[in-house]
């Protein structure tokens, strides 16, 4: 063992900086600076006042809710002091997941601390060992991490390939217990929208279970808000649907939206839920709020998709190759990491900030800038991203 009893504890932290050291050569290096919001489209980073592209903020609620009074005030309790199996489950907690219930047009809903505890949550409590879960290659990580915590057979199948999917439910549905058709309805970086009629379709026809995530459709897109399921009037097709609060929503905390039944069930198995403490109150209240400003700000939608559109046409223009569809998540593909962080700092050094997304987010070779739209986006500022790129 030697003469140093923390020999080893060096050597640990030698083999943590020759790792850091090929991440760096390799251009895929995470750094995290503090940033300074200044308003749902400006930011400070080291000095400077920039103009961002990058925030999942769409309809900018997480400033207006700061501006309205909160029903229960701050100086009683901010904290919700223990899980909801204990004391956590508040009035508050209570109305808001009945409000999510109305607002999803499911029988239920259960409220988790963050998106990524809901999907990670559900799956591991639903899908069990006699199951299959078919996972599209582009889902979300949390998607991906509840897959695998579950005790099923795990497919994954080529992005949005309904042919594929369709041909291993053919040949294997018989094989399992039940089978769940697992994906995002809008996806995080491509920004492109999920074959959901196909997928419900399949479904249908070989009894496979659907799960969506609608963390970037929540707000979006459907007449009130509630998403691509209501845009298409998939509900009753759709038995569970999770959400997240920290998006268009503009909070924090995420939500599974289903059954009674389910969501009895994933008050029994679901870990995440379970063993985390609940939400805090000015969160509670504040995404009521904001689901009762989402149902009446169907301008603001049809806004951003029109911009999403059109801003997807100018940067073709540029000679760029950009994403399909009208969600406000437009990307812009580079391919390598390097080339990536040098386009993402050559646009911060003209006053515009995109971040610059590489792998493990996104796949070896496609690394790419993620441009993220706001409802507070004007004019002025799609000018300058243009300039910008064209410079």
């Amino acid at each position: 063992m030697g003469n140093d009893p923390l020999r080893h504890l060096a050597a640990w932290r030698q083999d943590l900086e020759r790792l850091a050291a090929e991440r760096k050569s390799a251009g895929l290096w995470r750094n995290c600076p503090e940033m300074k919001q200044i308003s749902p489209v400006e930011l400070e980073l080291e000095g400077r006042r920039l103009v961002h592209f990058a925030s999942n903020d769409y309809l900018g609620l997480s400033w207006k809710l700061a501006e309205l009074p909160l029903k229960e005030s701050l100086e009683r309790r901010v904290g919700s002091g223990a899980s909801p199996l204990v004391t956590g489950r508040s009035e508050a907690m209570g109305q808001l997941e009945r409000r999510l219930a109305t607002f999803e047009e499911s029988e239920d809903s259960v409220l988790f601390s963050s998106g990524f505890a809901a999907n990670t949550g559900l799956l591991s409590a639903i899908a069990t060992g006699g199951d299959t879960i078919y996972s599209d290659r582009l889902n979300h990580a949390s998607l991906i991490d509840g897959c695998r915590l579950s005790k099923a057979q795990v497919e994954v199948y080529p992005h949005a390939d309904v042919a594929w999917l369709e041909d291993h439910l053919r040949g294997n549905r018989h094989r399992f217990q039940q089978a769940y058709v697992v994906s995002d309805t809008i996806f995080s970086m491509d920004g492109d929208a999920a074959p959901m009629n196909e997928l419900a379709s399949l479904c249908d026809q070989y009894e496979a279970i659907l799960i969506v995530d609608e963390a970037h459709a929540t707000g979006i897109y459907g007449s009130k808000g509630a998403g691509l399921v209501e845009e298409l009037g998939l509900h009753q097709r759709v038995p569970i649907r999770v959400g997240t609060l920290s998006k268009a929503i503009g909070c924090s905390g995420g939500f599974v939206a289903s059954y009674g039944s389910v969501c009895r069930h994933l008050h029994n198995h679901a870990r995440t839920w379970i063993y985390s403490t609940a939400l805090p109150l000015p969160i509670l209240r504040a995404a009521y709020q904001a689901i009762e400003l989402i149902e009446s700000m169907g301008s603001a939608r049809e806004g951003l998709r029109s911009r999403s559109r059109w801003l997807r046409h100018e940067i073709q223009q540029i000679g760029f190759r950009t994403g399909a569809g009208e969600s406000p998540i437009v990307p812009i593909y580079i391919g390598d990491p390097h080339e990536c962080l040098a386009f993402s700092e050559k646009l911060r050094a003209k006053g515009i900030f995109v971040p610059a997304i590489r792998p493990p987010t996104v796949e070896q070779g496609g690394s790419l800038l993620r441009i993220s739209l706001s409802a507070d986006h004007q004019t002025e500022h799609y000018d300058r991203l243009l300039d910008a790129l064209k410079g």
